[in-house]
């Protein structure tokens, strides 16, 4: 098992726990206090993982600071073909 760990950046995305760790916390502009985002967390492969999947964390380069690679967000369903008026309401004939 892989145990070298790398760095990762908390994303406006996280609560208060990411990966079972604790994230500190900052004031905001009203003053609530909130999670701070582009905190550095060092996490192995596998505790990294959901929270990747989920875009709570990014990977960042240790030196810079910078995303390694951008977040994509997850593809959205493809909208159908069509403006969906021709189909409403409609049933395909039983064919015998």
């Amino acid at each position: 098992m892989d145990d070298e760990k790398k760095a990762y950046a908390v994303t406006d995305r996280a609560g208060w726990y990411v990966a079972g760790r604790k994230v500190p916390s900052r004031r905001d502009e009203d003053g609530n206090v909130v999670p701070l985002v582009g905190h550095v967390f060092w996490f192995t492969e596998a505790e990294a993982r959901h929270e990747l999947r989920n875009l709570i964390i990014e990977e960042v380069d240790p030196t810079t600071g910078q995303p390694v690679a951008p977040l994509v967000e997850p593809e959205q369903a493809p909208a159908p073909e069509g403006d969906g008026e021709e189909t409403a309401g409609k049933r395909k004939k039983k064919v015998a």
